[in-house]
């Protein structure tokens, strides 16, 4: 056809050895005799190539921790992620050998069959300014008391404008309300 492999691989956006490959079965069957215009349809051109190759595609390999499917899958049913999953098993398993990437792949196939779950979806709330704040009160762990010198029993209080998500936090010592009220009035006064 006068045009150069390279060219042709260039073309097509493949490489020169898988044009190279293509090129020799339409070759053999005898479909690239003749001028450009005398070339067959597409659909003829892609039947020779199927009946050379063959239609299935290559077998799958077998994953390397395919009898321990089920005992991962129920950890990600659990809520587990691959690396916790990986975790327990050989914590829980001393004959597990697997792979962390094997089970994250074990993992992406169960998401994929899984399908987009409720959880998976985050809904913006859009709110107007200044409509609305969010406020959390919880426990944040042991923390050091000036006054009395010692650990004590730590809470946080978080207020978060929806909107702008400006946020005030505060680490108190007590739940108690006249703090939860203290908390909410330094909050408002410093967000304005």
């Amino acid at each position: 056809m006068g045009i150069k492999y390279r060219e042709v691989a260039r073309l097509l956006g493949m490489s020169p050895n898988t044009e190279r490959h293509y090129r020799a079965i339409l070759e053999a069957e005898g479909l690239l005799a003749g001028a450009v215009e005398d070339l067959p349809a597409l659909d003829v051109l892609r039947d020779a190539v199927v009946r050379a190759e063959g239609a299935s595609a290559p077998p799958q390999q077998t994953s390397s921790i395919e009898r321990w499917r089920a005992t991962i899958e129920g950890l990600f049913s659990d809520g587990l992620k691959p690396r916790a999953a990986f975790d327990r098993m050989r914590l829980d398993h001393p004959e597990f050998k697997g792979s962390y990437w094997a089970v994250k792949r074990m993992w992406r196939q169960y998401k994929k069959r899984q399908g987009i779950q409720p959880e998976d979806v985050a809904i913006p709330v859009e709110t107007v300014a200044g409509e609305v704040a969010q406020v959390d009160f919880g426990y944040a762990g042991k923390f050091y008391d000036p006054q009395t010198g010692a650990l004590r029993r730590t809470w946080v209080f978080v207020m978060v404008l929806c909107h702008s998500r400006h946020m005030v936090a505060r680490l108190v010592f007590d739940q108690k309300i006249e703090t939860w009220l203290r908390l909410h009035v330094e909050a408002f006064a410093e967000l304005g």
